[in-house]
């Protein structure tokens, strides 16, 4: 298990987490870093790699050897480099690739405790909260590394190595070194920009020093309501 923070603004997309435990998951799109899971693809896709890919696939598939034979008569042009049919195929594959990882929902939390950059940034310059989450570690839920530049993906990568889903990983979970003082961790789901159950128990909800009385009062109304113990530090 480990605790995690969430520092945002005092507004009304708090209550649902505070009362049902629900909160929102945006996309990519919605990132303060554009460069986040920005797929860089790099293609160095050649004939025999393409070749290689064709028959890999059959193999995994289990594919008919006339199937294979069929694929691999349309997937070269006569002089036996990949033909125009394969290569907007190729194309294709990055864009569908890229589109999926625009659609995931990607809350961000943080493991520094009462972070002045992480108030200033997204807790409303103190004048919003910091939530803490008692949380279990699942492969959904990653620790963010940081490295300057980005890793990029080979295409030949992609489509031949056994592990290339550990390659996207590294990619999703990798931000520019200007971002490591956020000390971020990243909980994925498949579909974003919608409001979700957290898997996560609230364990304090520690308010910004510079938070009016009233939303303190507010706030102490909703944690009252919420039938769990959440301890409000001031």
């Amino acid at each position: 298990m480990i605790t995690l923070y969430k520092y945002r603004p005092f507004n009304d997309f708090l209550k649902p987490i505070i009362l049902s435990q629900k909160i929102w998951f945006p996309t990519r799109a919605r990132l303060n870093d554009p460069e986040d899971l920005q797929l860089n693809l790099i293609n160095d896709v050649d004939a025999e790699i393409y070749r290689q890919h064709l028959i890999s696939r059959a193999e995994e598939i289990s594919m008919p050897r006339k199937l294979l034979k069929y694929n691999l008569k349309r997937g070269f042009a006569a002089n036996g480099e990949i033909s125009a049919e394969a290569k907007k195929k190729i194309g294709r594959s990055q864009t569908i690739l890229q589109q999926q990882f625009d659609s995931l929902g990607i809350l961000s939390l943080s493991d520094a405790k009462n972070s002045s950059v992480l108030w200033e940034r997204y807790g409303d310059q103190e004048k919003g909260v910091c939530i803490s989450f008692r949380m279990e570690v699942t492969e959904t839920l990653v620790k963010v590394e940081y490295e300057t530049p980005r890793p990029q993906l080979r295409l030949s990568e992609l489509l031949l190595c056994p592990h290339a889903d550990k390659v996207l990983i590294k990619i999703l979970k990798t931000k520019t070194t200007k971002w490591s003082e956020e000390s971020e961790w990243r909980y994925f789901l498949k579909k974003g920009n919608n409001e979700f159950p957290f898997l996560g128990a609230i364990e304090t909800i520690m308010l910004g020093k510079k938070m009016s009385d009233a939303n303190r009062q507010i706030i102490a109304h909703w944690v009252a309501a919420a039938n769990r113990p959440i301890v409000i530090e001031e």
